[in-house]
C-alpha cells in the first residue's frame, strides 16, 4: 500500500501524564521529529489500546481500529488437540493473550507481562564489538481477532540512544531499532507467511514480507507503534541516556492454530555516535540477518492464556 493512504497519530504530555511522549503509528506517512519523552518506566499513561486493536481514551486508540475481537462462528478460534498436544521443544513460547486485554500505556507494566518469558536476546553477532545495551522483550498473540495479532515490549538500557526514521516503510534499521521475523511453520524455507518488522527508536517501521525470500515492501502488517525515552534520556546527543521502551502491535500474515510452532528470530541494532557505517547487534538465536532460515529459532502459539 503507498504511503498516501497511511495515517499517523501523536499524542504528548498531558494525555498521557508524567510528561511522557507517545507516538502511535498506523501505516502510514512522513512524520517530523518526534517529541521526547521524560518519564521512567511503569509511570503515567492513561490512553488505552485493546489487544485486538481497538481503543480507547485519544488518538492511541484510533491508530489501532483495523480489527476487533470476533462476535460470529466465522471467527471462533478452534483449538487443535494435535498441535496442542505437541511437546517438541522450542526456543520461545509466544504467550497468548485473554480476549477483551487492554494495553493501558506505552510502557510494559500490564500485569500479565510478568508472566510473559524474555526473548533470549544475547548472542553479539560481533563479539569484539559487542552491544552494552541491555534489552527485555516479550512478545504474546491474540487469535480471536483477524487477523490474529502480535503484541510485542522491549526494555533497552541504553547510555547513547541514536534515532532519526519517524516514517513508516523507511530504513528504520538505520536506527537503534528492534526486529521481529516471524514464519508460520518450522521448515526453514522461505513463503508468504515470512514477515520482518522494523521498529524505530525515533518512531518509524519498515514492514515487510519476504515469499520466496524476496522483499517486498508493500506488505502491510497494520503496526501500531508506541515508543517512549525514560527519563534522562534524550535523541542524537553527547548526553548520557538511560534507556527507551518499543512497545507495538501488528498483523501476523496467517492465522495461528494454537499449539503451532513457527520460525521466529530477533535483532537488536545498537548504533552509539561513534557508528558511521555498522551497528552494534544482538540477535536471540540466528546470524545478523534474521531472515537467516537456516539458523533462525522455532517459536511456538501457546495454547494456554495468560
Amino acid at each position: 500500500m503507498g504511503r498516501s493512504t497511511r495515517v499517523a497519530w501523536r499524542t504528548v504530555g498531558a494525555a498521557l501524564g508524567s510528561g511522557a511522549a507517545l507516538v502511535a503509528t498506523s501505516l502510514v506517512s512522513c512524520l517530523d521529529p518526534l517529541p521526547e519523552a521524560t518519564s521512567s518506566p511503569g509511570t503515567g499513561g492513561s490512553s488505552s489500546v485493546d489487544a485486538s486493536g481497538e481503543g480507547s481514551g485519544g488518538s492511541a486508540g484510533a491508530a489501532g481500529s483495523d480489527s476487533g475481537t470476533s462476535d460470529g462462528p466465522a471467527d471462533v478460534l478452534v483449538e487443535s488437540s494435535d498441535e496442542c498436544s505437541d511437546t517438541t521443544a522450542v526456543d520461545y513460547a509466544i504467550r497468548r493473550l485473554p480476549v477483551g486485554t487492554t494495553l493501558a500505556s506505552p510502557w510494559c507494566n500490564e500485569s500479565f507481562w510478568a508472566s510473559v518469558p524474555k526473548v533470549p536476546l544475547g548472542k553479539h553477532v560481533d563479539p569484539s564489538n559487542p552491544s552494552d545495551n541491555v534489552p527485555s522483550c516479550k512478545l504474546v498473540w491474540l487469535g480471536e481477532s483477524k487477523p490474529n495479532v502480535v503484541w510485542g515490549c522491549c526494555e533497552v538500557t541504553d547510555k547513547d540512544i541514536r534515532g532519526t526514521i519517524t516514517a513508516a516503510d523507511g530504513q528504520a534499521w538505520k536506527d537503534d531499532s528492534v526486529e521481529v521475523m516471524l514464519k508460520a511453520g518450522p521448515s526453514a524455507g522461505f513463503d508468504a507467511t515470512a514477515t520482518k518488522i522494523t521498529l524505530s527508536v525515533a518512531g518509524g517501521f519498515q514492514d515487510s514480507k519476504w515469499t520466496g525470500g524476496i522483499f517486498d515492501a508493500n506488505h502491510e502488517a497494520n503496526v501500531l507503534l508506541l515508543r517512549t525515552l525514560w527519563a534522562q534520556s534524550t535523541l542524537n546527543d553527547s548526553v548520557a541516556d538511560k534507556g527507551y521502551t518499543i512497545k507495538w502491535r501488528a498483523n501476523l500474515a496467517f492465522d495461528v492454530v494454537p499449539g503451532q510452532r513457527a520460525r521466529c528470530d530477533f535483532k537488536l541494532a545498537d548504533w552509539d555516535g561513534s557508528a558511521t557505517t555498522e551497528s552494534k547487534k544482538v540477535v536471540a538465536f540466528g546470524t545478523d540477518h534474521v531472515l537467516d532460515m537456516a539458523t533462525a529459532g522455532v517459536c511456538r502459539f501457546s495454547c494456554d492464556v495468560l
